[in-house]
Formats: C-alpha cells, structure tokens, sequence
C-alpha cells in the first residue's frame, strides 16, 4: 500500500508550499492527494485485470508454421463485424506481450547496434568512412555489410550493377570492389549526385558511373516532391508523405538503359522512396530476360510491404525470397526484399 505521508511530504519538498495553509485546508490538500493516488492504482489494477490470460502462448502460436491456415480457419465465415473483432483481439494480445518487454528491438538488432556502434568509432572520421574518403551524409550499412552471400560475390563479379538511389554513394562505393564491370549510380537529387560525384572522384573509381537520372516507369520528365522535414525526404509520390518543394528530374526506365548501354545486369539494389513498384515496371525485361539480383525497399508503403514479393514470384522466374533488415536501428524501415534468382 501507497505511504500517503510519503506522498505528501514529498509535494512539500517538490516546491509547494504549505505553510500558508489552514489545518483545513492541508487536510483537504492531503485527501485530494490520497484520491489522486486511489485512482491511479485502481487503473493500475484494471489494467492488470485487464491483460489475465494474454500470455507469450499466442506469441509462440504467431510463430507457427501453421498460423496463417488456424487464423483462416479461425475467421473464415464469420460476420464482417466479429472478424474484425477477434483480429483487434489478436492483435491487441502481442502487443500488450511486446510493451512489457524492455525493448522493442529484436535480439539480432540489439547485437548488430553494438557491431554498428563500434564500426562508427573505429572507422569513421572526418572525411572518411571506412576505406573510402567520403563527404555528405550516409547511411552505414553498405560499409558495414551488403548482406551479400559467398555465391551472391561469385555470381557478380563480371556484372553490371544499378543502384537504384544512390544518395551520396554509400550503397554504390562498396559495390565497386565487387564487380570487374560497372556499377551504375543513379541520384536526381543534384545535391546529392554533386556529392556522389565528389565522392567518387576522390576515390578514383573508374567503375562507378553517377547519372543524374531517376528510375521509374517512364522515359521523360518526371516531377519529384521534396520534404525539408523528412531525412532524405524526396520521392516521386505527392501522397507519401509532405513535401515543401517540387523538382522536375529526367526519368528513364531500367529496360531503357540497359538496352542502351548493352548492360549485363546481376544486380539491381531499389531505394527510391516508395516508387519502387514504378522502377520494377520498367525493369520488366531486365528482369525477365536477365533475373539479376534484386535488392529492394519494401517499407514506404503497406503495399510495397504485401505487394511486391507475389508480384516478383508471379512471374514464375525461379527467384526465392529472403526479408533483411539493413540497418538495426529502426522497426520497420531500411526492410529489404531480396530475390535471389538461383
């Protein structure tokens, strides 16, 4: 039970001052202190009550292998109504689960922020990153990790590669000691491709090749928006998110200049802030006739997040799927698709 004097000696303490009061008036100030505190542990309580039985059980259930067949059993053939209850229900029983841990990242997240945390210590100063001088901003990953396998380096060592938003050249750099061919950076951004130019400059690369060009579904004219209030807030999508400024970019599609540069392509990386269904439109033949690597971003939108992985695997090509995240320190962005074609 609660130490009311405790308590009131403490709004005391705190900065109030009592001695002005009547004993009335304290005694009133202590009862209104001691309902305060009643009420907060009979929610306390409630809430309590309210969470018996929402046990890790239907966690693990989650986890099943079987899930998805015993939840369509489940709601199949129940009112609109009641489906929409019970998955409420559900959901509401992992997260009550998840919001009493001490974390909401996962133990492979936690372990990889400890090896990012040391990499930016040891490997990163001014100017420099890692192996490369560098100047702007970048993301750490493509330093740290491609998330590429032993057969994924083998298969692209006499491939052409695009990076699809290439910002500043911290995917696209790493790339160019995997290849003998080229890696082709694209950035509409003019300030990011001035930096991703710098960047390769000082580095010497000669197979890496920076365009100032967005991929998409056309070859023409393109109008991307840019949010000052978003990190690396530009896209080609008005409804993603607000935006303070309009851009108007040169778009080509993926088949376009592949076809135009006689490409092999064994990779395509896709970051382009939620047009990335537009990008693998025009990367159709590419994809078909080619099946590179496909690293893609599926978290700006709920339906890249559901869409493209069915879509890529409609296309009856062979490619088996893997979900990686690139960077620990976010939940659900920086989630790539990857479709490996062996």
């Amino acid at each position: 039970m609660v130490n009311f004097k405790k308590k009131f000696l403490s709004f005391y303490k705190n900065g109030n001052d009592l001695n002005h009061l009547s004993k009335k008036e304290l005694i009133e100030k202590y009862t209104d202190l001691k309902k305060e505190h009643e009420e907060l542990l009979a929610a306390r309580r409630n809430e309590t009550t309210a969470t018996s039985f929402c046990n890790w059980s239907f966690v693990d259930f989650y986890f099943r292998d079987d899930f998805e067949e015993k939840f369509h059993e489940m709601v199949k053939d129940l009112p609109s109504q009641s489906k929409s209850y019970f998955k409420w229900l559900f959901l509401r029983i992992l997260a009550v689960n998840y919001s009493g841990r001490n974390t909401l990242f996962l133990e492979d997240e936690l372990r990889d922020q400890k090896v990012f945390t040391e990499f930016q210590k040891n490997n990163v100063s001014e100017g420099k990153v890692g192996d490369f001088k560098f100047k702007g901003e970048f993301n750490l990953h493509g330093f740290i990790d491609l998330k590429l396998t032993n057969d994924d380096k083998e298969f692209l060592k006499n491939k052409d590669i695009i990076d699809a938003g290439a910002f500043t050249g911290d995917t696209a750099l790493p790339l160019s000691k995997i290849t003998n061919k080229n890696v082709y950076a694209f950035e509409p951004f003019k300030e990011s491709y001035n930096l991703l130019k710098g960047n390769i400059e000082a580095n010497k690369l000669s197979n890496v090749c920076a365009v100032n060009k967005s991929l998409g579904d056309i070859n023409g004219e393109r109008t991307l928006y840019l949010s000052d209030d978003n990190f690396q807030g530009i896209t080609s999508d008005a409804n993603l998110r607000d935006y303070s400024e309009e851009l108007k970019v040169e778009e080509v599609t993926v088949d376009q200049f592949v076809s135009e540069n006689d490409l092999d392509v064994g990779l395509i990386t896709i970051d382009v802030e939620g047009a990335e269904q537009n990008l693998l439109k025009g990367a159709m033949d590419t994809i078909k006739s080619q099946k590179p690597l496909l690293f893609i971003s599926i978290y700006h939108n709920v339906a890249d997040f559901f869409e493209i992985k069915p879509w890529i695997q409609s296309l009856d090509l062979g490619y088996e799927f893997e979900i990686v995240k690139e960077q620990p320190w976010t939940f659900v962005a920086d989630t790539v698709l990857q479709c490996r074609p062996y």
